[in-house]
């Protein structure tokens, strides 16, 4: 075995070392993309989820709900004699 054929090897390590290092940095390259859709994607989840949950503490609130039966369904408050209440059974 001379030293051209060392040389070819040497040679081929060194191509398939190189291939690899380019398709590491390719693949860094495609992860990062895909990381920053990923977090791209939960901030518009996130943002749906908040606006959700005020939309729902909105919708349970008290206040609102009194409003709505007095000003769109024109309901009077309930007489005492028609309020009945439940004990908490905790």
């Amino acid at each position: 075995m001379g030293w051209r054929f060392w040389g070819f090897v040497l040679g081929g390590t060194a191509l398939v070392l190189a291939a690899c290092l380019i398709y590491l940095q390719v693949e860094q390259t495609r992860c990062g993309y895909q990381a920053v859709q990923l977090q791209q994607a939960y901030s518009k989840w996130y943002e749906v989820h908040r606006r959700l949950e005020i939309e729902r503490a909105r919708l349970r609130s008290h206040k609102r709900l009194r409003e709505l039966g007095r000003n769109v369904f024109h309901l009077a408050p309930a007489r005492e004699d028609r309020l009945w209440t439940v004990p908490d059974p905790g």
